[in-house]
């Protein structure tokens, strides 16, 4: 995914004109770092999930594999971690080496895969396919739980706080610019 926001319109005159006589590396030095530290807290404030299942942590790690590197024109904020894209931008997602994806209907299934229920069987209705087994994973139980639904496609919506606004990535970048040029 390729992000970019252009500081120079947004600088005053005068900044504008230190910005000009200052190296690229120098300000590169300054707002990188500054724009990846900005990224990576915003990862950090985003809610665990909607369903209040337990964290995966994965936006955690979504900050930690956030990183900064410095290019002719600018930085490069980049972020390794497999899922952001598709949760900024939203869209379908289907299935892929598999006939349906297993979408959690409980919180003990959510960050699993249906592999670490080996006693779960298949249970299909007129609502559709599930993955379920009996209560406390015990063939004694008569009771069912309901473990993951089965869906061909999903689509996810997307949400653009994600990634700081532009506002926020510009006024960043232009106080670690005020920075490189005032030392």
């Amino acid at each position: 995914m390729t992000y970019e926001v252009d500081i120079k319109d947004a600088a005053t005159l005068p900044l504008q004109r230190k910005i000009a006589a200052c190296s690229g590396r120098r300000l590169n030095g300054f707002i990188g770092p500054a724009v990846a530290r900005l990224t990576r807290n915003n990862f950090r404030s985003l809610p665990t999930n909607k369903d209040g299942y337990p964290s995966t942590h994965f936006w955690a790690g979504a900050a930690n594999s956030t990183s900064w590197t410095e290019l002719p024109e600018g930085v490069l904020i980049s972020v390794s971690q497999i899922g952001v894209r598709q949760r900024y931008q939203g869209g379908e997602i289907h299935a892929v080496n598999a006939s349906a994806l297993t979408v959690p209907v409980s919180a003990q299934a959510y960050g699993h895969v249906a592999a670490d229920f080996p006693g779960s069987f298949l249970l299909k209705t007129k609502k559709g396919a599930w993955i379920v087994q009996y209560g406390g994973g015990r063939h004694t139980d008569s009771t069912l739980e309901f473990l993951y639904k089965l869906e061909t496609s999903v689509t996810q919506d997307a949400n653009p706080n994600v990634l700081p606004s532009d506002e926020a990535i510009t006024e960043t970048a232009l106080a670690a610019a005020e920075k490189a040029v005032a030392t």
